[in-house]
């Protein structure tokens, strides 16, 4: 019984980290982007966004995030299309006191982590939340570490 239910919440995480990819990329095929009240990280024409317009965005979309309003946690998808040049000002968020802070770092690397951000996914295992602890372990496994596995089983 333990290995069945070991085996399925292994799944279960792997199944999660695929659609959520799946979603991703079928989101970004064939709709246009949403729009946001956040200040935009885009650059303007013939210029790139500066360190300080995203971490400035950054800020704005993780201040907008209200756990009793579900439908601004939608704004954790901005995040992602940002891009690896918000990873800089998501992984110290890995680590925050606020749960929901945490959850948007967890969603923007089980999307766009790398094999360089592992140090810090592999921290944020201890995470207090389920939830937080099941994504990151996902993460792990899409990026060939196994170290997540523990927190599945």
């Amino acid at each position: 019984m333990v290995l069945y239910r070991r085996s399925f919440l292994l799944l279960l995480s792997l199944l999660i980290v695929c659609l959520v990819t799946a979603c991703a990329d079928e989101s970004a095929a064939t709709t246009t982007p949403a729009t946001t009240t956040a200040p935009s990280a885009s650059p303007a024409a013939g210029s790139s966004p500066t360190p300080a317009s995203i971490q400035a965005a950054v800020a704005a979309i993780i201040g907008g995030l209200d756990a009793a309003d579900p439908a601004s946690l939608d704004r954790a998808e901005d995040l992602v299309r940002m891009g690896r040049p918000a990873a800089q000002y998501l992984l110290p968020l890995l680590e925050s006191p606020v749960l929901l802070e945490r959850w948007a770092a967890g969603y923007y690397f089980s999307r766009l982590a790398e094999v360089s951000d592992m140090p810090q996914l592999v921290a944020a295992l201890d995470d207090t939340h389920v939830s937080n602890r099941t994504v990151i372990a996902g993460t792990l496994l899409r990026l060939g570490d196994r170290q997540g596995i523990p927190v599945l089983q």
